[in-house]
Order: C-alpha cells, then sequence, then structure tokens
C-alpha cells in the first residue's frame, strides 16, 4: 500500500457509532519537514453515510488490487479502472453472491465516493536539484478519491448512488473512476509501498487494523534487523488513529492501548508491550509504547515475500491483494525462522535503478495537471453547491470553510440561517464570522422571517389545493366526455326508482353496469 495515503487517516475503523467524527482533521510534518494538513469530510445523510469497516474492506481487497493491475510499466494509471463483473466482486472482498450483498458492496463505494479530501501535501518526485537535494511536489487540492463510474452500460448519477434507485445484474461489469488528484498521488508513491498482508489483517478486529495497517513497516524493520521489539510515541499513533480519544495518564493509556492490539497478542504476532511516560522540553506529557514481535509476524511476512515470489515466477498481473510496486525489486537479507522452525528467506523492498516514472517530466507540467483536477462541488446536492457559492460570494467565507459547514450540518439548516441573515435587524459588521456561528450554535430564526416562512408555506399549500382541484376538474371533462350515457354535465334524467311517475336528477358515475340500473326519463 501507499505509504503516505495510508498513514493519513480517512476509514473510520469502529462499529461505534460515538468514535466517529463528522470530520477527520489531521495536521503535522512529513519525514522532509514540510508542514502537511489533512481533512476529510463523509457523508452524513442514512442513505450513504461514512466510509466504515466494510468500506475499508472493499478499498483494500477489491479497488487496490484493480488499480494496481492497470498499472503500466513506467508506473501511469489510468483513471477508469474496471473493477471486474459484480459476482467477481463480491467473491475479491469476500462476501456472498447476491443481491442484498451486490446493494451493500455499491454502497461501500459510493461512501468512499462521497468523502471530500482536503489536502496540502508534499511528494518526493524522484528528481534531484543543483544542490542534490530530493525534489518534491505540493499537492494542495479539493477532491474526492473516485466515483461509481458505471454498472453494465449505466453511467450513475450521485443522486442515484445516494438513493441506490437503479437496476444491474450480478453479471454486469462494475467501474470506477479515479479522481485525477488520486491518479497523481497512487503514482508518485510508486515506489514507497508498504507491504500489508491482507490475510492477517483481516482476521483481527476493525481497530487492531488500524494498528497493522500504519506500523507494518516498523514491523518489518525490526525483523529485517534481527530487532527484539520497536518503539513509537503514544501521541504520534493517536493522531493517526482518529477513532480513538487522546488520554493523559498511564492507566488510561495502558488500557486503551491494550484494547487496540490484544488481537495481536492473542494470536502471537506481538508477545508484550511496555509503557513508559516521558517529557521533553516545551512539551506535553508523553508516553512511549514497546511491542515485541512474535513468531505470527515472521511467518505473516514470510508469508508476503512467497506471495511476491510466486507472481514473479508466473508473471501474472491480475488482481491481487498484495501489490509490488513495479519500480522495485527484492534484496535477499537474512532469513527468519518461522513457527515451524524451518528457515524461510525473508527478502526487503530496494529501489531500483530504473527511473522514476515521473523523473522526466518537467515541473510546469506537472502543476498543470494539479491546476485541472476536479473539484468537490460536483459530488454536492445541487442546492448544496447553490449554499456554496452564496456563502463565498455573499459572505465572502473561504471555499474551504462554507465546503466543511456544508458537509457537517444539515442542508437545511445551513440553508435556513442563509436566508435568514437579511431579516436580522442587529448591525452585524463581520457577515462570515456571524454566518458561521449562527450555522454553528443554530441560532434562533427572527420573528418576521418565521412568519415569512409560514406565509411561503400557506401560499405553497394553496397552490397545491388549486392544482388538485384543477387535475379533479380536468379529469371529469374527460370522462364526460367519453362518456355515451350522461349530458354535457355529466347528469342523467332518470325515473325514480321509488316512483316512476316521477323524474330525478342523476350525476352520471359513467360506468355502464352502474347506470344499467336505472332507467331514463322519456317524455
Amino acid at each position: 500500500m501507499p505509504k503516505t495515503t495510508t498513514d493519513l487517516p480517512f476509514f473510520n475503523l469502529t462499529y461505534r457509532r460515538k468514535d466517529i467524527p463528522k470530520a477527520v482533521k489531521y495536521e503535522g510534518i512529513d519525514p522532509a519537514g514540510h508542514p502537511i494538513s489533512w481533512q476529510v469530510f463523509h457523508n452524513t445523510n442514512e442513505e450513504v453515510g461514512p466510509a466504515g469497516v466494510e468500506a475499508h474492506e472493499v478499498w483494500y481487497l477489491l479497488i487496490k488490487p484493480a488499480i494496481d493491475s492497470k498499472r503500466k510499466a513506467d508506473g501511469t494509471i489510468p483513471q477508469i479502472i474496471p473493477l471486474g463483473g459484480m459476482r467477481h466482486c463480491l467473491r475479491m472482498v469476500g462476501w456472498s453472491e447476491g443481491g442484498h450483498q451486490a446493494r451493500e458492496l455499491i454502497k461501500c463505494l459510493t461512501q468512499i465516493a462521497f468523502a471530500g479530501c482536503v489536502a496540502d501535501l508534499w511528494f518526493p518526485t524522484g528528481e534531484i536539484d543543483e544542490d542534490g537535494k530530493e525534489k518534491f511536489l505540493q499537492i494542495k487540492s479539493r477532491f474526492s478519491r473516485m466515483s461509481v463510474y458505471a454498472i453494465g452500460e449505466h453511467h450513475l448519477t450521485a443522486e442515484e448512488l445516494k438513493d441506490q434507485q437503479f437496476e444491474f445484474d450480478l453479471e454486469d461489469q462494475l467501474y470506477i473512476r479515479l479522481d485525477p488528484i488520486e491518479v497523481q498521488m497512487q503514482q508518485l508513491q510508486a515506489q514507497q509501498h508498504r507491504l500489508i498482508d491482507n490475510e492477517y489483517m483481516f482476521s483481527v478486529k476493525p481497530i487492531a487494523r488500524r494498528w497493522y495497517e500504519l506500523l507494518a513497516g516498523k514491523i518489518y524493520g525490526t525483523l529485517k534487523y534481527n530487532a527484539p521489539f520497536f518503539e513509537i510515541k503514544y501521541s504520534w499513533y493517536i493522531k493517526h488513529h482518529h477513532t480513538l480519544k487522546k488520554f493523559n495518564n498511564l492507566k488510561r493509556v495502558t488500557a486503551q492501548m491494550n484494547r487496540v492490539v490484544q488481537d495481536h497478542l492473542d494470536s502471537g504476532f506481538l508477545t508484550r508491550v511496555e509503557y513508559r511516560k516521558f517529557k521533553e522540553p516545551d512539551q506535553e506529557l508523553d508516553f512511549s509504547i514497546r511491542y515485541f514481535v512474535g513468531a505470527a509476524a515472521k511467518s505473516s511476512i514470510n508469508r508476503i515475500q512467497g506471495h511476491i515470489s510466486n507472481r514473479r515466477k508466473k508473471e501474472v498481473a491480475g488482481p491481487v491483494s498484495v501489490k509490488e510496486s513495479q519500480n522495485a525489486k527484492n534484496d535477499q537479507i537474512s532469513g527468519v525462522r518461522s513457527e515451524d522452525g524451518i528457515e524461510v528467506p525473508l527478502e526487503a523492498k530496494v529501489v531500483s535503478e530504473a527511473l522514476n516514472f515521473d523523473a522526466q517530466e518537467k515541473a510546469e507540467e506537472r502543476r498543470a495537471v494539479e491546476l485541472a483536477i476536479t473539484t468537490l462541488e460536483t459530488h454536492l446536492l445541487p442546492r448544496q453547491r447553490e449554499l456554496l457559492t452564496l456563502m463565498t460570494v455573499d459572505f465572502m467565507i473561504t471555499e474551504s470553510r462554507a465546503y466543511e459547514l456544508l458537509m457537517e450540518y444539515p442542508v437545511y439548516r445551513v440553508d435556513l440561517q442563509v436566508q435568514a441573515f437579511e431579516w436580522r435587524t442587529t448591525g452585524i459588521s463581520n457577515k462570515a464570522g456571524f454566518l458561521i456561528n449562527a450555522i454553528e450554535q443554530n441560532y434562533a430564526l427572527p420573528d418576521k422571517f418565521r412568519d415569512h416562512l409560514r406565509a411561503i408555506e400557506f401560499e405553497k399549500e394553496q397552490t397545491a389545493r388549486q392544482e388538485r382541484e384543477e387535475e379533479l376538474r380536468s379529469q371529469k371533462e374527460i370522462l364526460i366526455a367519453a362518456c355515451a350515457i350522461c349530458d354535457q354535465n355529466g347528469n342523467r334524467n332518470i325515473k325514480l326508482p321509488e316512483d316512476p311517475n316521477y323524474k330525478a336528477v342523476h350525476q352520471c358515475s359513467h360506468d355502464p353496469a352502474i347506470e344499467s340500473t336505472f332507467e331514463d326519463w322519456i317524455m
């Protein structure tokens, strides 16, 4: 898996709804010293919801292998990625083949597609400047990682995906479209892949998966150099595992992090964990966590290397769960003894002499790609797009802040506060700040505005009533015109059943069977 984007929090790996934040926000410093920022705004609608445990499975077991299978020899990736037939897709993620499961799969894809990202990141380009230093490309943009492009021959709209009101067959081919920014990030990380053992990762609980996802590289390094343990800072881990709450005392930190790795201890992947608190100058109290790797970790690494070795022999490029970078080779290092005592060769990933796929492109051309990206507006509902324009143009709220508000709060709440602004009589000098506070704190609406809303609602009801009456009148005229029994007003002159000597005016039912029970009055 690509190292940088895997480290950044995206999927909510928890079933506890109270632990799922409205927005994922991460700020830090990358290994090269660049300040980076990363935000994810998941969909909050009941019909879609945030990308969680199941969406994480779909990304790892279906989407990423499909992307890697389409990666060309030069490292480039197409935007349109075929995932395969619906049955094949369900088999790839280990789900049973059926209509309900297929709908769940589409929902997971939609959750990923509807999650908006705001990124300010730096990626190494593989180029060296005049001073011999590595060059970096900054990606600063708003985007969604992918969209569901088509099922069979049917190209889906955002509304169709949200409501899932469309038909499909289990034999239909499924296609996704990667955002240009996602394509660029995947390509820039071609030489920074982290080896992940999907078989092991999906055998543990979601909370333990994120731990493995983040620390697989450290585990590999520990085994490669025959070290007994590796060490991390609690403050670092808690920033990357965003569904966890940060604690400040050793007892609670120990209980929390033991819960995170309990499955790894039970499986023998880890043998024990040690904690100690420390404080650096001008920093908050922190905790050092030391993990001792076990035999199951060695078996996991050997399983990955065996998989890579078999793929090289067979020269198969189909969708697989673990992908070796196209621009990397394997280097034999010391063997690691597995659980059964047999020495199995362990290999390390090193960069090959082949040039980076992007090394010959001009920096100006790459920046031009950055300017041509899609925006998140295409993934907003029509009224949300209108509100985004109003908030940025009329209220001078920054686009990123306006988007954040639209993703965090229901659209009707934002809409009401925008409309209510002109009805507020107080002198407001900072329109942007006032509206932001009004949305976040859900200010009470002015009485005059409430009266205005009631008048609009009354007018709508009156108009709807008139339309219903007009529709009934029109239907009545059509029935009268088509009826050969009644007059132009829809009436008949009939004899009274009780006294045939008297005439009565009868409203025609236009049903011959009913009307045959009455006798016409003839002078």
